[in-house]
């Protein structure tokens, strides 16, 4: 799979990723639930969960932190992890995007309704419940099957 990014500069990326079996059986699963087609949003919230990019045709991508504003210390990025870029995203936002279920996003606690740049700055500051929603995010994949 190709994918193309446009960065803030104006320039382009272009990525490949190989597609493992894994992902193919879990698609050919997802394609068995529907026998008439699936819905588009079940097949972008898929492909959001596995690949963790909004795809063509669906909701408006995300923009990289630093493009909207978000400015992240290098110990906010370190907690985020591969999710920096989307700091500006509410963390409710993210755990359902990844494949989390309700009760994840009811474990974030207040943190659910915040961004999750701000989430990062109050664990790096030791806020525990803050750490929790940041792991629950991150983990969300994993938790929500």
């Amino acid at each position: 799979m190709t994918t193309i990014t446009l960065n803030p500069d104006g320039t382009a990326t272009r990525s490949r990723r190989i597609i493992g079996w894994g992902e193919w059986s879990a698609f050919l699963y997802l394609l068995s639930q529907y026998p008439t087609g699936i819905p588009d949003s079940v097949l972008e919230q898929f492909l959001l969960s596995r690949f963790g990019e909004q795809v063509p045709g669906g909701a408006s991508p995300t923009a990289p932190a630093a493009a909207t504003g978000i400015k992240l210390t290098p110990a906010e990025t370190r907690k985020l992890g591969n999710l920096a870029s989307r700091a500006e995203e509410k963390v409710a936002d993210v755990i359902r995007s990844r494949g989390g279920s309700a009760s994840n996003v009811k474990q974030a606690g207040p943190w659910a309704q915040k961004t999750l740049g701000e989430t990062a700055k109050a664990a790096v500051k030791g806020d525990a419940t803050a750490e929790t929603a940041v792991k629950i995010a991150k983990q969300a994949r994993r938790l929500g099957q």
